[in-house]
């Protein structure tokens, strides 16, 4: 329902509002008259009862038990009294031919075919963007404080020695290499150099970098509490300045707070916005408690 809504108006009808368009209909255009806590169609009591007279006599039990299925196999409305199932059922049938549906030829083929040209065009746009860089934001300067905290105590042998080295590229591909079950040290490490412009970068602490593969995952709800200055703000600095993200809503409870982490994305070149203030929201937006609400 979903794909094909998206594929025909360009919105995604859940099955919620289709719920409340179908009573929309039944009672506006259809004109039935409508029960609004049971969602069935009010008839006449004497049919009812009718309904359930020859029910019981054809099983031999009174009405009462006629209505609790007795000794009957439902397969089809579970825990659906009979005396309902038949009454959906000669619905379902005035519901088809009000639309003309009961002798409308539908061409599923055409349907299966657009659905299945958007999957493709899906995935050459994935396979097409493989070859990207995973980063589009990154910190232009090496020497900074931010990048000085993830680095190593270093000798000159070993500066002499960097110094010659070129900072690895990400590509998307390789982070959609990365998985739950494989170890991806050298991926995430590899981005954090680059995104940090520091060939010594490291994470201060594993949970940092858990923190951030979560994030790359797409896990939908992750609860990271870690130690104080263990540089949590990297998290989404480093996931909001990649290709594949969109716009990143961080609620931060503290105004200094808040503004010091702006100003610090703003060293990594992360289009950032504080939405009090601006009324925007950009790659960055950050956001008050106060204004969620």
């Amino acid at each position: 329902m979903n794909s094909f809504t998206n594929l025909i108006i360009g919105q995604k009808i859940g099955i919620q509002i289709y719920r409340q368009l179908i009573i929309a209909i039944i009672k506006h255009f259809m004109l039935e008259n409508l029960n609004q806590e049971t969602l069935t169609l009010e008839e006449e009591e004497n049919q009812r009862e009718d309904f359930k007279m020859i029910r019981a006599s054809q099983i031999n039990h009174s009405v009462s038990t006629e209505e609790f299925s007795y000794s009957r196999n439902n397969t089809i409305f579970l825990n659906i009294r009979g005396d309902l199932q038949i009454k959906y059922l000669q619905f379902c049938l005035r519901y088809f031919s009000y639309f003309k549906i009961e002798d409308l030829e539908l061409d599923f083929n055409l349907l299966v075919s657009n659905l299945r040209i958007k999957e493709k065009v899906k995935r050459e746009n994935i396979i097409s963007s493989a070859n990207s860089l995973a980063l589009r934001f990154s910190k232009s300067i090496a020497s900074s404080s931010f990048s000085k905290k993830h680095s190593r105590e270093k000798s000159s042998i070993s500066t002499s020695l960097t110094e010659e080295k070129i900072l690895k590229r990400v590509k998307i591909k390789d982070l959609l290499n990365v998985s739950i079950f494989t170890s991806s040290s050298i991926v995430l490490n590899d981005l954090l150099k680059e995104f940090l412009n520091n060939l010594n970068a490291i994470y201060k602490i594993r949970e940092q970098e858990l923190l951030v593969k979560a994030i790359l995952l797409k896990i939908p709800y992750i609860f990271g509490i870690l130690p104080t200055s263990s540089r949590k703000s990297l998290s989404y600095l480093l996931t909001a300045s990649l290709n594949t993200s969109n716009i990143t809503i961080v609620i931060v409870p503290l105004l200094g707070l808040k503004h010091d982490i702006i100003k610090r994305a703003k060293e990594f070149n992360i289009p950032v916005s504080n939405f009090e203030e601006e009324k925007e929201a950009k790659t960055l937006t950050f956001v008050s408690i106060e204004t969620i609400i």
